[in-house]
């Protein structure tokens, strides 16, 4: 909980992979599991809402199944964004861009795991970014640029 001004708010996280054992969630995931776990504004009354997608969307591994094209990831966040329900709360919506990807350990860690896919690139995860920026600008969302942040720190 959180206090400001005498006024008290609850903070309630949940992630898509508290919904399930699996993890490595993309946007067609998010939208498929949307129904089920976003509150009515009967249950709960959602003032701000993050929506972090991309890292697993540009996964182009074939063993993933991860993978969402480009332009299907756009309609993804566009629907997420004006999904019937969110849209009922009228929350602030705050984006996040994925992050870039350490190609070497993602190569490193495939191999040790058996794996010979080489999915995770730094030009996918910038292009993911760039299309989230772009979806925020056009539907008047502010953005979260962590792939611009880590980059500046990590290079």
């Amino acid at each position: 909980m959180v206090k400001d001004s005498g006024t008290s708010y609850d903070i309630i996280t949940l992630t898509l992979h508290q919904l399930t054992t699996k993890s490595g969630y993309n946007t067609n995931h998010g939208l498929e599991v949307l129904p089920q776990w976003f509150p009515t504004p009967e249950q709960a009354s959602v003032r701000i809402l993050l929506i972090f997608f991309g890292a697993n969307d540009c996964n182009r591994g074939p063993s993933t199944k991860q993978y969402v094209p480009l332009e299907q990831f756009r309609t993804n966040l566009v629907n997420i964004i004006t999904y019937p329900l969110v849209k009922a709360h009228n929350p602030r919506i705050i984006l996040v861009t994925p992050a870039p990807v350490d190609e070497a350990t993602c190569r490193e860690t495939n191999a040790e795991w058996g794996n010979s896919d080489d999915p995770r690139r730094v030009k996918d995860t910038l292009a993911y970014r760039d299309m989230v920026l772009q979806v925020g600008s056009e539907l008047g969302h502010p953005v979260v640029d962590l792939w611009s942040a880590m980059m500046k720190v990590c290079g």
